[in-house]
């Protein structure tokens, strides 16, 4: 029985990664195996065998490997089956068994003739249909959802490449209110990610465009605060001169 592989990143915490194209293994039947010769991160070798009439996973690296909610460690073999997602690090294999189709056997009569004419006017007539309406898909709420999610990740990404920035980090080493200030900023930023993790398919146009904004407005904010990571004024200095002197003279 042939089986396939597809491997990807692991999408869990990238938005664009979703609409990432992966890479394919097939395989005739088991036993196979893939390890960092097919694209698997360093560490990384699994095996598929047949027990039993089942199949199974044994891992025979040098890491673990996530299997839904169980864990296979090195040396383990766990049972698998069609459909399940393997993570490995920052990587993902989806398994899928893979059935053979029936032949079609083909009528030479007449009617079969024309049920075949039928069916290929039918094709044709729709594929023409679909050709007008180009233009129209491009502008549709599905496309214009697909790109907002993309540009989503994307500012995601730049703020938070900067929040995490060394140079940010030692500008506000001295001071610990500022310090503390952008630990804030970096944990509202992974309470806005897990927000869009969860609720990204449900957001409406309009709820996507104000949580752009509000990234914009934090990538603004970031850049005045680079240029001067204080949050609290200077204290002035204090002038005791003049105080001092009118005391003695008063004296």
């Amino acid at each position: 029985m042939p089986y396939q592989l597809l491997l990807r990143n692991h999408t869990e915490h990238v938005l664009s990664e979703l609409f990432a194209r992966g890479k394919c293994l097939n395989f005739q039947e088991a036993p196979f195996a893939v390890g960092a010769a097919d694209g698997l991160p360093d560490g990384y070798r699994l095996e598929f065998i047949e027990a039993g009439g089942a199949l199974q996973l044994r891992n025979t690296g040098a890491a673990f490997v996530k299997l839904g909610d169980s864990v296979v460690s090195a040396g383990e073999t766990h049972d698998i089956q069609h459909g399940a997602i393997l993570v490995l690090g920052e990587k993902e294999l989806r398994f899928y068994r893979l059935h053979g189709r029936p032949g079609v056997s083909w009528s030479a009569n007449a009617v079969g003739l024309l049920a075949i004419f039928g069916v290929a006017l039918s094709l044709i007539i729709e594929v023409a249909a679909f050709s007008g309406l180009g233009h129209y898909l491009r502008h549709s709420s599905g496309i214009q959802s697909q790109k907002e999610s993309q540009e989503l990740s994307a500012r995601v990404d730049a703020v938070r490449k900067r929040l995490q920035s060394k140079e940010l980090a030692q500008t506000v080493a001295a001071d610990q209110v500022s310090a503390a200030y952008l630990e804030a900023l970096r944990e509202e930023l992974e309470r806005r990610v897990a927000f869009l993790r969860r609720n990204g398919e449900e957001l409406t146009s309009a709820e996507r465009r104000e949580h752009l904004d509000n990234l914009a407005r934090m990538e603004e904010f970031l850049t005045r605060f680079s240029e001067n990571p204080s949050v609290t004024p200077a204290m002035p200095d204090v002038q005791i001169d003049g105080p001092v002197r009118n005391l003695i003279e008063e004296k």
